[in-house]
Order: structure tokens, then sequence, then C-alpha cells
């Protein structure tokens, strides 16, 4: 669902907003 290129550094910040959202959908779905 969330593609990250090898070369793009991730915050802690964007990796919990993609966990909660990803949470989200699961109980979406």
């Amino acid at each position: 669902m969330f593609t990250l290129d090898d070369g793009m550094r991730v915050t802690e910040a964007e990796i919990d907003w993609c966990m909660e959202t990803y949470e989200q959908l699961k109980k979406l779905g």
C-alpha cells in the first residue's frame, strides 16, 4: 500500500502517520 523509494529518508512522524492511517483502513475494511 505504502511504497518508499530506497533513497528517500522517512521521518518518524511520517512513519507514525502511515501506521495510524493503516490501522484506520483496517478498521474500515
